[in-house]
């Protein structure tokens, strides 16, 4: 650096001294391009301004026809500057290498014209865009090789923690610019596409150092997903209650934790038990997750604090293990009475719903339901009159359908080994009334009398005696 400054000063004097003053002068009043100077890689030293925009100008039609592999892991896609609408600033370009040396101070003009000359100037023309195209085929690439990272997370499906994953992208704006160089040079035939790592937001030593890492008692049930209503109101009252952290004595609520089942919210119609026969309402089918929630609460060995059974029995959960919920009227609390908090965990995958718990410590003890003293209750006959059938017929409007009685109980184990035994209580499934429609009762008929008696009495004439 050193040696390029006392170069440069030796230059200048020697421009300065007496009788070369007249040399200096010719030299800035030069009317071509200084030496040293270049555009797009070719030498413009010597050639007017004239010789330069026009030189400049025609570079455009070539431009148009350049081409550039995009590469990724063997895969290549040919672009061309016209698929960007790339076009070359030609006139700023020609611009830019006649004002070297013709624009500052007179110092800073001969430090140009010298730096041209010892050290070259090279410049590149400036390449505008359609931001459209280019944005379509960044989104194309992107859309391609984008890989978003996986953060690590309590799964009850998969029965405990999964692991993080880092994940990749396109570097959009590097991408950007290389395309944009490798045109303007045009020695670049072919370009990598290039990268950069995505790091999650959630690592699995993160969530080792928060705890609540191992699964205590979890359930699943299954649903038709192909009823988007119902499947839909499942989803959003699992959603609702995934990731709740529960302290020691900390009560949970599932009304307080799903709020109401309003359209307003997302819920949909879908059919739900009311008075013991299915209807059409708003929230039909989040009963299926407090169910299910209330099985993980009793393989956890959680209390429960309220919980009522539905009317009729249910095809996703066994009787005397169901737990129906209305918003203001019925709720499913239970208390974290353990000395671990509690996180509850809620997926829906595919058609299934896992619901369940994880804490700091494994559970230290095994729980079991079991179902005691099933009994069937016959169903009543409601007899119904129907003026619209014919007299005498009988019609069964409604088949009807057993109801139940039966006896939940919860074993505590440990080792294996039973230890204690929980009632949950007795729950009564309604008998579904079989309904019989009868119609008018059949008139009497009397027999047919002879005619010949019938005449006889009308004329008022004696019997004659028949002869053996």
């Amino acid at each position: 650096m050193k040696a390029r400054r006392i170069l440069f000063i030796t230059f200048l004097i020697m421009l300065l001294v007496p009788g070369v003053v007249g040399i200096a002068a010719m030299l800035l009043s030069e009317q071509t391009v200084y030496a040293g100077v270049r555009l797009a890689g070719l030498d413009m030293g010597g050639r007017s301004r004239q010789q330069v925009e026009w030189l400049a100008s025609g570079w455009q039609k070539d431009y148009q026809q350049r081409n550039l592999l995009l590469a990724h892991e063997g895969e290549k896609v040919a672009i061309s500057a016209a698929e960007l609408d790339l076009k070359l600033d030609t006139g700023r370009a020609a611009e830019t290498v006649w004002l070297v040396g013709r624009h500052g101070s007179l110092w800073e003009r001969l430090s140009e014209i010298y730096q041209a000359q010892v050290y070259g100037a090279e410049f590149w023309p400036e390449l505008s865009y359609r931001q459209d195209k280019m944005d379509a085929l960044l989104d194309y690439w992107s859309n391609r090789l984008d890989k978003p990272a996986k953060n690590a997370y309590l799964s009850v499906a998969a029965g405990g923690l999964v692991s993080d994953e880092r994940g990749f992208r396109v570097n959009r704006e590097s991408l950007r610019r290389q395309i944009l160089q490798a045109f303007s040079r045009g020695d670049v035939q072919e370009l990598e596409i290039p990268t950069e790592e995505v790091r999650p937001e959630v690592t699995q030593e993160e969530l080792a150092k928060a705890g609540t890492l191992h699964l205590w008692g979890s359930f699943v049930t299954r649903f038709n997903p192909k009823d988007s209503n119902r499947s839909t109101n499942v989803a959003l009252a699992a959603k609702a209650i995934d990731g709740v952290l529960l302290k020691p004595g900390g009560e949970f609520s599932f009304n307080k934790a799903v709020g109401p089942r309003v359209v307003e919210r997302g819920f949909r119609e879908a059919p739900e038990i009311v008075d013991g026969e299915l209807v059409p309402g708003v929230g039909g089918g989040i009963c299926q997750v407090s169910s299910t929630l209330y099985n993980a609460a009793l393989l956890s060995g959680l209390a429960i604090q309220e919980r009522t059974n539905h009317a009729k029995p249910l095809s996703y959960v066994q009787m005397g293990r169901d737990a129906t919920v209305v918003y203001g009227e019925l709720d499913f609390r239970f208390v974290n009475d353990s000395d671990s908090p509690l996180l509850v965990r809620s997926e829906v995958i595919g058609d299934r719903l896992y619901v369940g718990f994880f804490g700091k410590m494994p559970l230290q003890k095994e729980f079991e339901l079991v179902s005691l003293d099933q009994e069937r209750v016959d169903p009543n006959t409601v007899e119904k009159f129907d003026r619209t059938l014919a007299p005498g017929e009988v019609k069964i409007e409604k088949q009807g359908d057993s109801g139940w009685r039966i006896r939940t109980v919860r074993l505590v184990k440990e080792k294996g080994k039973p230890v204690m035994s929980e009632d949950l209580g007795r729950d009564f499934y309604w008998p579904d009334d079989k309904v019989v429609k009868f119609g008018p009762p059949l008139q009497p008929v009397e027999p047919e009398k002879n005619k010949a008696d019938e005449e006889r009495k009308a004329s008022n004439q004696p019997a004659v005696a028949g002869r053996i």
